[in-house]
């Protein structure tokens, strides 16, 4: 059985995070004994705790919260790696492959960095993660876009993310989220899902459904998630959406519940996913509703397009183009016996391409090799 040690940088339980546990859902039975690097902090604490994966507590930022130097980071991790004696250090995310890249130890451990964003990478940055033993990258799209930039290709392999369709499955609606929100039972829901963030397209999702929202009196667009980041920008990105949805067309139409767990209880309530991201390497969300049998329109951005590749699955839709994403959300309100033979097509669709048994099964031959 191959010790894996996870590298991960954030307590939260983001697309990221349930990415690499629903892996170790697969995984620790047979093939792996995992160890989180990881902070000492909920809710991923209580996460590891649960599924039984050993933590080594590691400490990315001081106490005033800033992130430690790289010199720093580099050194804990080689005296974490010296410790746990790994065969495989897996850093989950970018930010920890640069981190791992350049890191040497007398335990010659395999290390594999997992590039889960599209983002401009410094050319330092490139030149420490092609370091890396192995390059994971989660959609085609998130591969070339790094290669472009001069992450080794040689080194560099796509695996997708996989969702477990055992757990996220079409259910009959419960109600549950109607009345969380105090909504009435006919209230149809549109749903945003994701954290916070500018790279999300929430102001272009409230001016989508602000454009609909007189024609369709009983919809109601929620947004599920929180703010993470601590940045300027970002908390007036969050104040703004708050400012656009006191508009007179959506007073009591919109709604934010602020992070939601158990994805698969609240989907089947969702009449729709409307994705309005700027940049998406592959959105675990979408993957999530289309198991569930939601409905979804989203950006025609980064890997979604290899998740959804025509109009068969989803309705994908030009970025910050809220006259078309109205458009998808009225055809779909107008239309719902097309809308439930769309959302059928894309569950069988993920069952072929995004299973996590398969998924897990791929990883796996990587750790062995």
């Amino acid at each position: 059985m191959r010790h894996i040690a996870l590298l991960m940088e954030y307590p939260t339980l983001n697309g990221g995070e349930r990415s690499t546990l629903a892996f170790c859902d697969q995984l620790s039975a047979s093939h792996c004994r995992f160890t989180a690097i990881a902070p000492d902090c909920e809710p991923l604490r209580s996460e590891l705790s649960h599924r039984a994966i050993d933590h080594y507590a590691f400490k990315f930022r001081d106490s005033e919260n800033q992130r430690l130097p790289l010199p720093v980071l580099r050194t804990e991790l080689a005296l974490a790696i010296e410790a746990l004696r790994p065969d495989v250090l897996h850093a989950v995310s970018l930010s920890t492959a640069r981190i791992a890249g350049p890191v040497k130890t007398g335990n010659r451990s395999i290390r594999i960095g997992h590039l889960r964003d599209i983002m401009r990478l410094s050319p330092r940055a490139v030149r420490d993660i092609n370091q890396l033993d192995l390059i994971l990258a989660v959609s085609d799209a998130a591969l070339q876009y790094h290669i472009d930039q001069g992450i080794d290709q040689t080194k560099s392999k796509r695996l997708y993310n996989g969702v477990d369709l055992t757990l996220f499955v079409p259910r009959p609606p419960t109600g549950n989220l109607h009345r969380q929100l105090g909504l009435p039972a006919a209230a149809t829901i549109i749903a945003c899902v994701g954290q916070i963030a500018l790279r999300k397209g929430l102001d272009t999702a409230l001016g989508s459904f602000r454009q609909i929202a007189t024609e369709f009196p009983h919809s109601h667009l929620v947004i599920i998630g929180s703010r993470f980041s601590e940045k300027q920008e970002t908390i007036r990105y969050e104040q703004s959406l708050h400012e656009l949805a006191e508009v007179e067309e959506l007073q009591g139409r919109v709604h934010f519940t602020g992070y939601l767990d158990s994805p698969q209880l609240f989907y089947p309530d969702i009449f729709c996913l409307l994705h309005c991201a700027r940049q998406e390497p592959l959105g675990r969300v979408l993957l999530e509703a289309a198991a569930c049998g939601t409905m979804v329109v989203a950006s025609r951005v980064g890997g979604t397009p290899e998740i959804f590749p025509d109009e068969t699955f989803a309705f994908l839709v030009e970025e910050h183009n809220e006259d078309e994403f109205a458009r998808a959300l009225r055809f779909l309100f107008e239309n719902t016996a097309d809308a439930r033979r769309r959302a059928a097509a894309a569950r069988r669709r993920i069952d072929q391409h995004f299973n996590i048994r398969d998924r897990a099964l791929e990883l796996a031959s990587h750790y062995e090799a």
